[in-house]
């Protein structure tokens, strides 16, 4: 069975609709799968708009409040309540396709060595920018860091519960709430990659992202916090000891450093390179402190 993690705060609106769309779900299933809304510190209705549906709906809906700050707590948090043994993730802001919990359940049974699923990510709205989507249509195996990058996202996967006791929760140092605000998905499935854990993308499992993100100012804010969260994994991973990402880290940093200095320095295509240069130092360096930190400790 399945434990549907959603992890929000101050989104009761969007929370809403995607709950309403998940109780569509549940007519394939034996025994009713079970929701855990994971509130991280909301002041809005979204405590209000669960208890509605708990009403009627037909998902066994769990309402926890996260008071830690964070969305790896948050999902930390979810992990540790879940009652069953395949936990799927999705945000507050996706709609899941009608068949998306049956084609989970569906290939953790058919398959007894898949590890995590990863699915298809569509824009909900033609409006929505195309970043944080994944509209690959062909089935994967997730054998590099590389394909993991590509194929996988935070907002649509799902996770046996063996994964967790294998390589840990989510790293509370990264995601959504710290200073570096993404990084805690990529690090997460790197880790059970590294572990050989098997990891498959599906687009069967189909989720649409309604991040809301139309202007091009909003699209720079999001890969500036993509940039600072790859620069705080690349540390991360390279002060463990890793080849395989300090081979990606530097050859990221000379391709950039080369569009740097290859225009002109009136060309305004010139900054671009070199912003991501800075959003990557600088979660680099925040994770560097972190980790010098911890060491002490």
């Amino acid at each position: 069975m399945i434990s549907i993690v959603i992890c929000t705060s101050n989104r009761a609106e969007k929370l809403y609709r995607c709950i309403h769309e998940l109780e569509g779900n549940t007519k394939d299933f034996d025994q009713t799968p079970e929701l855990l809304v994971v509130d991280n510190h909301s002041s809005d209705d979204t405590r209000l708009v669960v208890k509605e549906f708990t009403k009627s709906c037909s998902l066994r809906i769990k309402y926890i409040y996260e008071d830690r700050k964070g969305l790896s707590y948050a999902r930390n948090t979810g992990v540790r309540e879940a009652a069953f043994p395949v936990i799927a993730f999705t945000d507050d802001d996706c709609i899941p396709e009608r068949n998306w919990m049956t084609v989970i359940q569906a290939e953790f049974r058919t398959d007894p060595s898949l590890a995590i699923l990863g699915g298809r990510v569509d824009p909900l709205e033609p409006s929505d920018l195309g970043l944080g989507m994944r509209q690959f249509s062909q089935r994967t195996q997730i054998r590099s860091y590389n394909l993991l990058s590509k194929f996988m996202i935070g907002c649509n996967f799902a996770v046996n519960r063996k994964v967790f006791e294998a390589v840990g929760p989510f790293d509370t140092g990264l995601g959504r709430g710290t200073q570096i605000d993404s990084g805690e998905d990529r690090d997460f499935l790197y880790r059970a990659l590294k572990k050989g854990f098997k990891i498959v993308y599906s687009p069967n499992m189909l989720v649409y992202h309604g991040h809301g993100r139309h202007t091009e100012k909003e699209i720079q804010n999001c890969r500036k916090s993509y940039a600072k969260g790859r620069g705080a994994f690349y540390c991360k991973q390279i002060m463990g000891g890793d080849r395989v990402i300090l081979r990606k880290a530097v050859s990221e940093i000379f391709h950039l450093s080369k569009k740097s200095l290859w225009y002109g320095t009136e060309d305004v295509r010139r900054t671009k390179p070199l912003k991501v240069l800075c959003h990557l130092t600088f979660g680099a360096f925040y994770q560097f402190r972190q980790g010098m930190r911890s060491q002490r400790e």
